[in-house]
C-alpha cells in the first residue's frame, strides 16, 4: 500500500480514503524502483566497476544502468584485458520482471567461422539473470564471475581464431566451430566431425572445464570421455586451443579403438571362483599416454603419437631401468613378436629388413655390446662398434624406423635412476594420473612435447616428429633439478642404424626381395636365452594396425567362433600358459620338462608327455601335442591322442580362458590309463556329436561347477576331482528332430548331472548331496544308473564310466515338459 492511501472495507466494496497525495505516491514509487540500483551501484563501486547514472530505458520500459568498465582479470595480461574491453560494446543491467536482474552484454562478432550457423550479424548478445535480494553482493560477485569466465574463454579463443582463420594451418580439416557465445565454445572433431567438445571457464574452480559428447544419435560414443581429466589439465596448462585440437585429432582414432576392448567383469576366470576380474581396464596417464591392464596381470604402455602412429611397450617394465618390473604386473612373454605381426609399411617405410618372430624377444647382441655406451651411439655418425657399423653410417632411415634395444646392463650405464648422474625429476613436472597407486606411474607434462600455438611444425602437427610422449633418457630440463647432459630424443629412438640398435618393431621374417633391397647388413644372430626385456622397447604401429589389434574378430581355430580382439586372445593364451606353470607346481603327478623354446611349456604325467605351445603363425591360440612315454607307448592309440589334443585346444585353452578349467583338465591326468581312456571317449561324443545316430542326448563335459550346484561346491571351482573316488559333471541336452514348417523350434530339455565314480568298486552313481531332493529328473537319472549297474556285469572288468554314460545317452527317458537345470550358459 502506498504512503498516504487508506482503504477500509464497506460491505462488498472497497472504499478509498480521500487522503491521497499523488505527488508523494509518485516519489515513493520512483524510490522503490531506484533503490536496488543504488545499492547495486554501491557494491559495484567497491569492486572498481565503473557505471553510469540510472537512466530510463528506451520506450519507458523501466530503468537501466550501463556498466562502462570492468576491472582487469587476474591471470590475464593487460593486452588481453584491453582486447576484451574493446570487444564489449555495452553492458546493461535491468530489472524487467521482478524479482530478477537481467544483465545484457553486447559484443562485436567473434570472427570465427561457424559451420552450419547463419550469420548473427555484426554483434553478439550474451544475457544472464540473477535473483534480486536485499543483499546485492552476490549479484556483483556473479556479474564479475561472468566477466572473468568470458575473459578467459575469449583469450584462448582469440589466439585460436588467428590460426583457425589461416588456411595454411589446415585447422579447418581437423575441427569445426559449432558455436561460440563468449560463455561457451563448442567444437566438432573426429571422423566425420561426429564428436563434440564444449569448453567453458568455471570461476569457482578457476580452470577450464571440458565436457564431451557426440553429434547426432547415430554417431558412436565420444572416445575422449575417459580422458577428460587429462585433457582439461593440458588446456589449463597450455591455454592453447590449437594444442587441444591437435591432441583430439591425433588421438581420436586410437582412443576410438581402445573403446572396442571388452571391459566385461567375468566371475570365475581366476583361481578364486568368488573373485571377479575385469577383462581390460584402460587407465589414462596423460592426454597422449594410457595404460591397458588385462585381468590385473599384464599391462601395456600405449603412447599416442602424431603422424598416425602409436607406440606400444610392455608396461610391466620400468621406463628407466628395464631390469626392474613394476609392482603388481607380470612381463608379457612373446609380446615383441606378437606386436611385430601388426607393423605395416606405413610406419617402417618399407625399407627395413624384417626379422624373424623370435629375434625380437631374443635380440641378437653383438660381442662387447654390454660395454658400449648405447646412448652415445647416435650422437655422431661415427662407428662405436664394429667395422660393419662404419659401413652403415651413411644410411639415413626414417627417425621412427630404428630404436635401441640395449641390455639392462647397458641401460644402467647412463639411463638408469640408479646412476648418480641422472637425477629424478621433480614431482611438479608430472601430471597426477587418476590411476591406482600400485601402478607407480608418473607422466610427463605434454606441454614440453608440443610447440607453442604461435608456431606449427611443417606437418601441421604440434608434436615433435622424433619424440615419444614420455620421458626420455636424453636431454631433460626438469624443474628443481640440474640439467643432465645426454643425447636428443631422436637418438633415444635411434636415427642411425648400428649394431647396438635393432629395429624398433618386430615384424615377421621378410622375403628374399626385402633382403635384396636392404642396404643394412646385420651381424649374424646368436641363439640366446629369451630376453623379455626387449618388449620394454616401444613398437610403432599405425592407427589402422592398432585398430586391427583391438577390434573383435572371429578365428576359425576356436570353438563357437567367439569374437575377441587379437590382443585379448594373445593375452588370454599367456594367462593360461602362466597358470600351467602354477598347476604343474601344485600337482604332484605332473613334472616340468625344461625347454628353451619361447612360447612353449612341456610337462609329463604318468604315461604321457604334453607340449603346450602358441600358434607360431598368429600367437593367438594354444595347442597341445601329446606323446606317450616310451615305456607306455603301446597303451595309447593315435586316435585317442588326437581327441585329447583337440579337446584341450577347443574346450580348455579357449575363451573365456578360465584358470580353473585348466586345473580340472590337469586333474584328469591323475587318473589311471583305463579311466582316462573312458573320459576321452566322452570327449569324443562332445567333439563329434553326429557320429553316433543312436543317441537321444548330446553331452558336454563341464570343467567348472555351474551356479545350480552351489550346494555341492562354490560356482566356478574345478568340476573334476580324482582321489579315491572321481567326480565328473555332464551337461545332457535332448536331441530334437526338425521343427514343423511354420512353427518355432521347441526348447530342448537340458539338465546337469554330477557323476560319482568309485574307482575301487568300479561303480558309478550320482552325487547324492542334496541333488535328488531338488529335481525329479535327477531322481530318474539315479534310478537309471542303478538299473544299469545291476543289469550289467563286468565280465572283462572294463571301466564303467563310458558304458554308463553311453547308456544314458541312448536309453534315458524323461517326462517331456519338465525342465532340468540350466545348460552350460549358466556355467561359470
Amino acid at each position: 500500500m502506498l504512503l498516504g492511501e487508506y482503504v477500509e472495507p464497506v460491505g462488498k466494496k472497497l472504499k478509498t480514503s480521500p487522503y491521497i497525495i499523488p505527488e508523494l505516491v509518485h516519489i515513493v514509487a520512483a524510490c522503490e524502483e531506484k533503490l536496488p540500483f543504488v545499492f547495486l551501484g554501491k557494491e559495484l563501486k567497491e569492486k572498481d566497476v565503473l557505471f553510469t547514472n540510472i537512466q530510463v530505458d528506451k520506450e519507458a520500459m523501466g530503468l537501466v544502468m550501463d556498466i562502462i568498465k570492468f576491472p582487469d582479470i587476474e591471470g590475464l595480461s593487460k593486452e588481453d584485458c584491453e582486447s576484451l574491453r574493446r570487444c564489449l560494446l555495452s553492458c546493461k543491467v535491468r530489472i524487467v520482471t521482478r524479482p530478477v536482474w537481467h544483465v545484457e552484454f553486447l559484443f562485436i562478432d567473434s570472427g570465427l567461422d561457424m559451420e552450419g550457423e547463419e550469420p548473427a550479424g555484426p554483434t553478439q548478445r550474451v544475457i544472464f539473470s540473477h535473483p534480486v535480494n536485499t543483499d546485492h553482493q552476490p549479484m556483483v560477485t556473479a556479474l564479475l564471475n561472468e566477466w572473468v569466465a568470458m575473459g578467459h574463454l575469449y583469450t584462448v579463443t582469440r589466439h585460436f581464431r588467428d590460426m583457425y582463420n589461416d588456411p595454411q594451418t589446415g585447422l579447418h580439416r581437423l575441427v569445426q566451430v559449432k558455436a561460440f557465445n563468449y560463455r561457451k565454445l563448442s567444437l566438432l572433431y573426429g571422423n566425420g566431425f561426429t564428436s563434440q567438445v564444449h569448453i567453458n571457464w568455471k570461476t569457482d574452480e578457476k580452470q577450464f572445464v571440458l565436457s564431451f559428447g557426440r553429434q547426432g544419435f547415430s554417431s558412436p560414443m565420444n572416445p575422449h570421455v575417459s580422458m577428460t581429466t587429462q585433457l582439461q589439465h593440458d588446456l589449463n596448462n597450455t591455454r592453447s586451443l590449437t594444442y587441444l585440437v591437435q591432441v583430439l585429432h591425433d588421438t581420436w582414432e586410437p582412443m576410438n579403438s581402445l573403446h572396442k576392448l571388452s571391459s566385461a567383469v567375468i566371475l570365475g576366470v581366476g583361481t578364486s571362483p568368488k573373485q571377479s576380474m575385469q577383462s581390460f581396464t584402460v587407465i589414462p596417464q596423460s592426454s597422449t599416454h594410457v595404460r591397458i591392464s588385462y585381468r590385473s596381470n599384464y599391462c601395456l604402455d600405449v603412447h599416442l603419437r602424431s603422424g598416425n602412429v602409436v607406440a606400444v611397450r610392455d608396461g610391466a617394465y620400468s621406463l628407466f631401468d628395464t631390469s626392474k618390473v613394476t609392482e603388481g604386473f607380470t612381463p608379457i612373454p612373446m609380446l615383441k613378436a606378437f606386436l611385430g605381426m601388426f607393423v605395416d609399411d606405413s610406419v617402417t617405410g618399407g625399407n627395413v629388413r624384417r626379422r624373424s618372430a623370435t629375434e625380437d624377444d631374443n635380440p641378437p647382441s653383438p660381442i662387447g655390446m654390454d660395454n658400449i655406451d648405447v646412448f652415445s651411439v647416435t650422437q655422431s655418425h661415427q662407428s662405436s662398434g664394429s667395422p660393419g657399423a662404419r659401413q652403415r653410417a651413411d644410411v639415413a632411415p626414417s627417425p621412427s624406423t630404428y630404436i635401441g634395444t640395449p641390455s639392462p646392463g647397458a641401460l644402467l650405464a647412463t639411463g638408469s635412476p640408479g646412476n648418480p648422474q641422472l637425477h629424478v625429476p621433480s614431482p611438479g613436472s608430472f601430471v597426477p594420473a587418476p590411476s591406482p597407486s600400485s601402478l607407480g606411474i608418473h607422466m610427463q607434462s605434454p606441454a614440453s612435447a608440443f610447440i607453442s600455438p604461435q608456431g606449427m611444425a611443417d606437418s601441421g602437427s604440434p608434436y615433435p616428429s622424433t619424440s615419444l610422449a614420455m620421458p626420455s633418457p636424453g636431454q631433460r630440463n626438469w624443474p628443481n633439478s640440474p640439467s643432465v647432459q645426454g643425447p636428443s630424443p631422436a637418438s633415444r629412438h635411434g636415427m642411425v642404424a648400428s649394431p647396438g640398435h635393432p629395429t624398433l618393431h618386430s615384424p615377421l621374417a621378410g622375403s628374399k626381395d626385402d633382403h635384396s633391397k636392404a642396404t643394412v647388413l646385420s651381424p649374424p644372430s646368436r641363439i640366446l636365452p629369451q630376453r623379455q626385456w626387449a618388449a620394454s622397447t616401444p613398437t610403432l604401429l599405425s592407427h589402422q594396425a592398432f585398430d586391427t589389434l583391438l577390434r573383435p574378430s572371429s578365428i576359425q581355430q576356436l570353438a563357437m567362433h567367439v569374437p575377441l580382439s587379437p590382443l585379448e586372445r594373445f593375452l588370454g593364451c599367456n594367462f593360461i600358459r602362466r597358470h600351467i606353470i602354477r598347476v604343474i607346481s601344485q600337482e604332484k603327478h605332473l613334472t616340468t620338462v625344461q625347454t628353451t623354446e619361447p612360447g612353449v611349456n612341456i610337462f609329463k604325467g604318468e604315461t604321457l608327455q604334453f607340449r603346450v605351445s602358441l600358434n607360431t603363425s598368429t600367437l593367438q591360440t594354444l595347442h597341445m601335442k601329446i606323446q606317450p612315454l616310451p615305456e607306455h607307448k603301446d597303451q595309447w592309440s593315435q586316435e585317442e591322442i588326437q581327441l585329447f589334443e583337440k579337446y584341450f585346444d577347443l574346450k580348455v585353452a579357449c575363451p573365456p580362458y578360465k584358470s580353473n578349467a585348466l586345473t580340472a583338465f590337469s586333474r584328469l591326468l591323475k587318473a589311471n590309463v583305463t579311466i582316462l581312456k573312458d573320459v576321452i571317449q566322452i570327449m569324443r561324443l562332445e567333439l563329434m556329436p553326429n557320429q553316433d545316430r543312436n543317441v537321444k542326448w548330446s553331452s558336454q563335459l563341464l570343467l567348472t561347477v555351474p551356479p545350480t550346484y552351489a550346494h555341492i561346491a562354490p560356482p566356478g571351482t574345478p568340476a573334476i576331482v580324482v582321489v579315491a573316488k572321481m567326480v565328473l559333471m555332464l551337461q545332457l541336452t535332448r536331441i530334437l528332430g526338425p521343427a514343423m514348417p511354420g512353427q518355432p523350434a521347441p526348447e530342448p530339455l537340458s539338465l546337469t548331472i554330477p557323476l560319482l565314480y568309485n574307482i575301487q568298486d568300479n561303480n558309478i552313481t550320482l552325487v547324492e548331496k542334496g541333488t535328488n531332493n531338488i529335481n525329479h529328473n535327477l531322481t530318474l537319472v539315479s534310478q537309471h544308473l542303478k538299473r544299469f549297474q545291476d543289469s550289467r556285469f563286468h565280465a572283462n572288468q572294463e571301466c564303467a564310466i563310458y558304458p554308463a554314460v553311453r547308456d544314458l545317452l541312448t536309453n534315458l527317458v524323461l517326462p517331456s515338459g519338465v525342465q532340468g537345470f540350466p545348460g552350460p550358459s549358466a556355467n561359470i
